[in-house]
């Protein structure tokens, strides 16, 4: 209804990024509606922060923490070409003194986790909560880094336990773009990096003032298998090597 309502009111073009989703789109089928992905700026950032990540099938996973987020981690793990792994919450209906309760329990759904760097992708990071009960159990399960990445992060319950995380080793960052407001508190943290859009915007405002395509950011795939490449040099021009191991899971602890 609001997308309907800001073109009744006259407005040419509604653009956003990486919409929770596309379909939405649906309600207004007459007028333009594009959502830009943010998946290869993620990844620049992330390789630039972490120069060391080994993007070998063996070594790197990517992660969906939720069923939502699975075709957004199909698009990473593709076009990276390393295996993907998905969340998935088990539903169970018990009947007890005449009332019916639901149990969830999540579940992982991939490959043997040990020894692998891996990335949890998804649009918003809400509190956060998700993405640590999915990293603990990766830790748990003998992961070695594990990295979350969304494009706006909230943290609408403060950032405390994913300060606590970090120290416990259970997250080693947190990528997000500049696109939503950002504490001081949490752009000084360690663990947090910025994703900066400031360009991609400029880009974008120069080819819709000139009527230029847009499908350049709208296609992020061959981009991405370049950026791939160019780390995957990068990471046996550096190191040549495996990385030495610098955790023990049995270590972690977190209470949330």
């Amino acid at each position: 209804q609001m997308l309907q309502e800001l073109f009744d009111l006259g407005i040419d073009n509604f653009i956003t990024f990486d919409a929770h989703d596309g379909r939405i789109a649906n309600a207004v089928p007459r007028h333009n509606f594009e959502t830009f992905p943010t998946a290869q700026q993620i990844l620049q950032t992330l390789f630039e922060t972490f120069p060391d990540i080994d993007l070998n099938p063996a070594k790197f996973m990517i992660v969906s923490p939720d069923e939502n987020s699975i075709s957004r981690g199909i698009f990473y793990a593709s076009t990276l070409q390393v295996p993907m792994g998905i969340f998935y919450s088990d539903r169970n209906f018990i009947r007890k003194d005449g009332q019916t309760f639901e149990e969830t329990t999540r579940k992982f759904l991939g490959e043997d986790v040990r020894n692998m760097d891996i990335l949890l992708v998804d649009d918003l990071m809400d509190t956060g909560f998700t993405f640590l009960e999915c990293a603990s159990y990766l830790k748990a399960h003998g992961a070695d880094r594990v990295f979350c990445a969304a494009s706006f992060a909230q943290f609408t319950q403060g950032i405390d336990h994913m300060r606590q995380a970090y120290s416990s080793g259970i997250i080693k960052g947190i990528f997000a773009t500049d696109m939503a407001y950002r504490s001081p508190e949490l752009i000084s943290s360690p663990w947090y990096h910025d994703v900066p859009m400031a360009s991609d915007l400029a880009i974008l405002v120069d080819a819709l003032n000139h009527d230029a395509s847009l499908s350049a950011m709208l296609a992020q795939a061959d981009g991405i298998e370049k950026l791939a490449d160019q780390q995957r040099e990068q990471f046996a021009r550096l190191y040549g090597k495996v990385r030495t191991q610098d955790y023990d899971p049995r270590q972690i602890t977190l209470d949330i």
